[in-house]
């Protein structure tokens, strides 16, 4: 660190300490004061002394120094109030503690969401037949969710119905579907279904797509 540095540092010090200040402040006044009498002595051939003791010793009415003190209090109170807004402004909004929001946004009910998907994947299957194509529980959970939400009867109607309805054991016994009976009985995504498709998409969008086990 430069002398210049040092300096400066040991002037702020001293400048934070009322004691400090004080001391500063004479050393300015008498600066100040032995530079107008050196202009003055210069001016007018006068004695530098004479002119420095009339100066610095000059008597001042009473309410000048409470004039001088008020203002010394008011600049005083505004240079705090500008340092307080200032620092104000500086200090950066820390993140909010998102870990239980991140652990609520992990839960679908009383299930990890992860715990959820992976356990729906287990339950694979052959789509048509012995010989066709895997597929498994949660895969048909959320490309049949659109239909699900209109209501999806339990009638066999088409190969894409009959795989639904190869999972519904498993979708009723976690919670995600419910049976309505009526003339035509159809099943609908429980609460706790919509909870879990709701996430499973706020997962993709963030992640990614998910990955198989």
């Amino acid at each position: 660190m430069k002398l210049k540095e040092y300096i400066l540092q040991f002037v702020r010090v001293i400048w934070k300490d009322q004691v400090g200040s004080a001391v500063i402040a004479g050393i300015i006044l008498f600066i100040i004061t032995a530079i107008y009498s050196a202009i003055k002595s210069f001016l007018t051939d006068t004695p530098f002394i004479e002119i420095f003791k009339t100066t610095f010793f000059y008597p001042v009415p009473l309410y000048i120094v409470l004039i001088i003190i008020t203002l010394q209090f008011c600049i005083h109170l505004l240079f705090n109030m500008i340092r307080k807004s200032r620092q104000n402004r500086k200090i950066t909004v820390q993140p909010v503690d998102t870990n239980a929001e991140v652990k609520k946004k992990a839960m679908v009910g009383e299930y990890v969401l992860d715990d959820l998907i992976y356990n729906l994947r287990l339950h694979e299957f052959n789509a048509y037949g012995d010989n066709s194509a895997k597929t498994n529980a949660f895969d048909v959970f959320m490309w049949t969710y659109e239909s699900l939400t209109l209501g999806i009867s339990d009638t066999k109607e088409t190969p894409a119905k009959v795989i639904f309805l190869k999972c519904i054991p498993l979708f009723t016994s976690v919670g995600l579907v419910r049976r309505k009976s009526g003339i035509i009985s159809k099943y609908y995504p429980t609460t706790l279904g919509v909870e879990f498709y709701t996430k499973v998409q706020h997962k993709i969008k963030i992640a990614g797509p998910i990955s198989k086990p």
